[in-house]
Order: structure tokens, then sequence, then C-alpha cells
């Protein structure tokens, strides 16, 4: 594996590891996490870049302006479109990103080899002047970062993280 995929040379950034993949046993085509960092994946921030990770290689990575997970009774992030690891555990569709992700790992966590891994991204308030008054106006750097990321990705391993489309 090159060294630009392998999440270890990116824990000095702030990537954490946020918890392993399971199969769901009542329906293995969804997604359960266990030894879930919940400091990390119930945190309500709302900046982050992700990676999905199997064995030490980062297959994907993305962002999110939304919180990881939000916690429900079972343990698990809410399986809503309200949070991003919640997205990717039950969300499907004819051409669902998080479905299609699901799909093409299915081997690999039901071997037990996929976890997640976050970092928290900065938020900055700046004022902007809006019809002649300044407004605290919040800024999230998450989509540029990921795709600086990408973009060191492609120009020192050759690609992009094998689930990865594109980028911009």
């Amino acid at each position: 594996m090159e060294d630009t995929f392998n999440i270890n040379n990116y824990i000095g950034d702030g990537f954490k590891k946020v918890c392993n993949v399971i199969l769901d046993p009542e329906e293995d085509q969804f997604w359960l996490y266990s030894d879930i960092d919940e400091s990390i994946m119930f945190d309500t921030h709302s900046s982050w870049l992700y990676n999905i990770v199997v064995d030490d290689e980062i297959v994907k990575h993305g962002e999110t302006g939304q919180p990881l997970g939000i916690r429900v009774a079972s343990g698990q992030p809410w399986s809503s479109t309200k949070c991003r690891l919640g997205r990717y555990r039950r969300q499907q569709g004819k051409h669902d990103t998080d479905a299609t992700i699901r799909q093409a790992l299915y081997e690999e966590v039901k071997a037990g080899r996929v976890s997640i891994w976050a970092r928290r991204c900065q938020v900055i308030t700046i004022p902007v002047l809006i019809g002649g008054v300044i407004h605290e106006t919040v800024y999230e750097i998450h989509k540029d970062l990921e795709k600086r990321y990408l973009r060191d990705m492609l120009e020192k391993g050759g690609r992009l993280p094998r689930l990865n489309k594109a980028h911009s």
C-alpha cells in the first residue's frame, strides 16, 4: 500500500479512530458500529473530515457539515440524513453513495477489517459586511480541506482512494 493512503500517516493531523464497522446481524446489507469512541461519534460539532479504512488503507475520504452521529437508545447513531455515519448505516437508493460504499465493502466488513476515522475541523467566525452592517459569519473549512487532502493524495499517490469518485 502506498504511504499516501495509510491512515497512520494522518494521525498527526488529528485523525482519530471513531469505530469499527460490522454487519447488522438482522439485515446484513446494513452496518452497525462497534468499539465506538463516543466522545467523537456523538460530538455535536458539525465540521468533520472522515476516512473509511480497510486494514490501514484509506478507501474513502470525505467531509461532512453534520455531526458524525446522533445517539439513539441502541447506542448506535440515528439512521438519518441528519448525521453522516447514520446515513452510512442504512441509507439506500438506486444510485446512493452510501449504499454503493456498503456494497463495495461488504466482504471487508464481514471479515472485520473496516474502521472509520475522523478529524474535527476548525470553525471560524469572521465579520462580514452585509447591507452596510457587520454580521458575524461562521466559516467551516471541511469542504476546502477535503479537496486539499484529495489533491494531495492524487499528486503523491497517483490516484484517489478507491471509493472516491472525483474531486474538484
